[in-house]
């Protein structure tokens, strides 16, 4: 039995738009997928630090990240998404501890 959890992922419109496009299920679709991929490449598979800060780029991102960060009603997870748009945009004074 799977175990499903909510959580807020940022992903590229291309693939947002690639599974939507298959009909309803989309989600289930992508979990299926990313666990294909782990049973596939999980010999290989490194991990690396990741600064979402580096993928916050147009307008657009700040707007989607916010968005998500505020459906998630999570005062602690907002603050920590305002710090990254704010060293997305060279403001490393206001770093949110995580």
């Amino acid at each position: 039995m799977i175990i499903m959890t909510n959580l807020v992922i940022r992903l590229s419109r291309e693939v947002i738009e690639h599974f939507k496009s298959e009909g309803k299920g989309w989600q289930t679709r992508i979990d299926v997928a990313l666990r294909q991929h782990i049973v596939k490449h999980k010999d290989n598979m490194k991990t690396y630090d990741w600064d979402p800060a580096d993928d916050i780029k147009t307008k657009e991102d700040v707007i989607g990240i916010l968005e998500a960060a505020i459906e998630e009603n999570d005062p602690r997870f907002l603050l920590s998404v305002i710090g990254d748009i704010a060293r997305s945009k060279g403001m490393t004074q206001y770093e949110v501890n995580r």
